[in-house]
């Protein structure tokens, strides 16, 4: 079985790579084993985070609104991106949020419906950025 990858719960490569796929259909609280977190239910639902410590720090999670919406909640006092204190990732978009260990939550959007527009360009992922 050497360097195969094996697909159960997550991705688990005999390297050493293990990113565990949570489905939830839920409300739910995170768990330190979790990675990749997906909505697979038919709602929209609301995750809770781990507190951004010294027992997370670089810690990183997936959210997928595969079906619907997932909203991030904070834990205590946290932050999330610049001054947040909850993100939703609508459906069928991703997002990863990185734990800086002293109560932050560094955002990283990897699909989003909507980007932003310029003074000609069209809005989107894929649309241009525009002139100024």
């Amino acid at each position: 079985m050497s360097n195969q990858f094996v697909f159960r719960d997550g991705v688990t490569s005999l390297g050493g790579i293990n990113q565990p796929i949570k489905g939830i259909t839920s409300n739910y609280t995170l768990d330190i084993e979790d990675c990749v977190i997906v909505n697979s239910g038919l709602t929209s639902v609301t995750v809770t985070l781990l507190s951004s410590n010294d027992s997370t720090k670089g810690q990183i999670f997936t959210f997928n609104a595969f079906t619907q919406a997932i909203t991030v909640d904070r834990s205590g006092s946290d932050v999330i991106g610049e001054s947040g204190t909850r993100v939703t990732v609508s459906k069928g978009e991703t997002l990863q949020l990185i734990s800086t260990g002293s109560g932050k939550w560094l955002t990283n959007s990897l699909v989003g419906a909507n980007g932003s527009s310029g003074t000609s360009g069209s809005s989107g992922s894929s649309g241009s950025s525009g002139s100024s």
